[in-house]
């Protein structure tokens, strides 16, 4: 998602990066099938957080819920993005 904003010359850093990224994509790909999966990754990004700082462990139907929304994400960029 950092490359397709970068193709606009966009580049987001800084304290909430990942949750603006997220926003942004959200909103600059609005008509773009499987945008919807862009909000699950805050949840993810979300338990991240908690996992890094807070000690949440995950168990192995988490694990496999977060593949999932992970391979949406990236059908989601394949669409989105120019082809060449």
């Amino acid at each position: 998602m950092t490359a397709l904003l970068a193709l606009d010359g966009l580049r987001l850093k800084g304290d909430g990066a990942h949750a603006n990224l997220i926003a942004l994509v959200q909103e600059k790909y609005v008509a773009v099938d499987g945008v919807q999966a862009v909000a699950k990754l805050d949840r993810l990004r979300r338990t991240r957080n908690e996992a890094e700082y807070r000690g949440y462990w995950f168990d192995r139907d988490d694990v496999i819920s977060d593949l999932q929304v992970v391979s949406q994400v990236l059908s989601f960029v394949e669409t989105a993005a120019p082809t060449a």
